[in-house]
């Protein structure tokens, strides 16, 4: 921070080259210099508070960094304590053309038949009055209430085809409104959003078309209708959707067409296999966001809690369950391995393939590594926990850290504004202590200046008179 004097030199000499000139022995340039060396020296403290603002400002962001890496891992481990990471379904079609599924944690492993034997298909219905020259010109019907499928559209005599398409398709009532051009003469179409016909009242929509525009839901250009497909050759289903999540509990099918399928059920372990796979990537953020505040001559060099993050994340993640059955009483045994670097950080491996071998001998035994039986347990729930105590935003460790920094800053920045109001007060005094000092200067200088002019003149007045006294 600097600021400069309102008094300066240059304010109080008005012309200071010409000053310098009538009096030479008036030494300007030195003061200028001393008067600077007494501004620098008020600003001194400033400078010494603006130095610690910029040092405690750099070391809470590098916490606000760590803070944000350390969260996303505690929800990592979060994630991996869940059983439903563990305990995921999968659902595969043989014939993906009749039907597609996927499957939720509660599915039931096994296969099921699948027979789609008829096709579903929605309810069109068109106005009956196609001699509209225009989308968007008002049709003026009469000002009422119409309804479809319970949903009211409120009709008014300015309404055009376009608008009163768009005040169906904002109420939600289950058919879709299109304007369609029939080479110039235009109409309104419904179709319903299920495989299930809608219904209706009034009279500006569904009236004659002297009334309005005779929309004829009871002779619809397309009936409606439902799916029809059986499971197992025994179970006959009749669905006004093509997406049934309803008669396979916790299998969701989506009917694709006519055809005879296949859908097998299995755990899958897709979802704990990326969930690892993340931790392992979201570890190694962490140690390189901590790395480059710690390292030598950075912002957070010896500060033991951000250095000592990843070790005490390390002794938890690499300790041994010797309650659970050989090759699953450790990390390595589910893939994850550690690297030691030669600027002696570490790096967490993932290994998909040696996941997947443990994984397919025993899925339960891997589960309790890290969920416990039941979840929320085990090693990614201590992890949780403990990560938890660091992140969380208002009473974590580092959230404790943050906060002081927070204050210490308030309080320097209340200091450095109270030290600028003092530089500038006692700077404006300089100011005006220099401005005399010069005066004082200069009026010597013209006081010695008109001495020396009388001395002359006396002196030459002395001189005439002996010379005419000689002659």
């Amino acid at each position: 921070m600097s600021s400069s004097s309102p008094n300066s030199l240059s304010g109080v000499l008005s012309n200071p080259a010409l000053l310098q000139a009538l009096y030479p022995n008036l030494n300007l340039t030195s003061l200028a210099q001393l008067y600077t060396e007494e501004q620098q020296a008020m600003e001194q403290p400033v400078q010494e508070i603006s130095t610690q603002l910029q040092t405690i400002t750099s070391q809470s962001t590098a916490w606000q960094a760590i803070q944000s890496g350390v969260s996303t891992l505690q929800q990592d481990f979060q994630a991996l304590a869940q059983t439903s990471t563990w305990q995921s379904s999968a659902a595969a079609s043989t014939n993906e053309s009749a039907v597609t599924a996927s499957a939720s944690s509660t599915a039931t492993q096994g296969t099921y038949l699948i027979d789609v034997t008829k096709v579903g298909q929605p309810e069109i219905a068109v106005s009956g009055n196609s001699t509209y020259s225009s989308a968007t010109s008002a049709l003026n019907l009469n000002a009422e209430t119409d309804t479809i499928n319970g949903a009211s559209i409120d009709i008014t005599s300015s309404d055009s085809l376009n608008s009163l398409a768009q005040k169906i398709n904002g109420a939600n009532a289950g058919v879709t409104a299109s304007v369609i051009d029939d080479n110039g003469a235009y109409y309104l179409s419904l179709t319903t959003t299920s495989d299930q016909a809608f219904t209706y009242s009034g009279q500006d929509l569904f009236g004659t078309s002297a009334q309005g525009l005779a929309i004829d839901a009871t002779n619809p250009a397309q009936p409606a209708s439902p799916w029809h497909y059986t499971v197992n050759n025994s179970l006959q289903v009749s669905s006004t959707s093509a997406t049934d999540s309803q008669t396979i509990p916790g299998i969701t099918l989506t009917l694709q067409g006519t055809g005879t399928s296949v859908v097998s059920v299995s755990t899958s372990s897709n979802p704990a296999q990326q969930a690892l796979g993340q931790l392992a990537s979201d570890y190694n953020s962490l140690q390189a966001t901590i790395s480059k505040y710690t390292g030598k001559g950075d912002v957070l060099a010896g500060d033991a809690t951000a250095e000592g993050i990843m070790g005490q994340i390390n002794r938890e993640l690499f300790t041994y369950n010797t309650s659970l059955p050989v090759g699953y009483q450790t990390v390595a045994d589910a893939g994850l391995t550690l690297t030691l670097n030669a600027d002696k950080t570490t790096t967490l491996n993932f290994s998909s393939s040696t996941f997947s071998s443990a994984y397919a001998a025993n899925p339960t035994a891997l589960q309790s590594l890290f969920a416990g039986t039941s979840g929320g347990s085990g090693l990614a729930g201590s992890l949780s926990t403990q990560l938890q105590s660091l992140s969380a935003p208002a009473t974590g460790v580092i959230a404790t850290v943050l906060q002081g920094y927070q204050s210490e800053i308030q309080s320097l920045n209340a200091n450095e504004q109270a030290q600028q109001n003092l530089v500038q007060l006692q700077q404006t005094a300089l100011g005006n202590q220099f401005n005399q000092e010069i005066s004082t200067l200069v009026s010597l200088l013209g006081q010695q200046s008109t001495v020396s002019s009388l001395i002359n003149a006396v002196e030459g007045n002395s001189n005439s008179s002996n010379s005419n006294s000689k002659g």
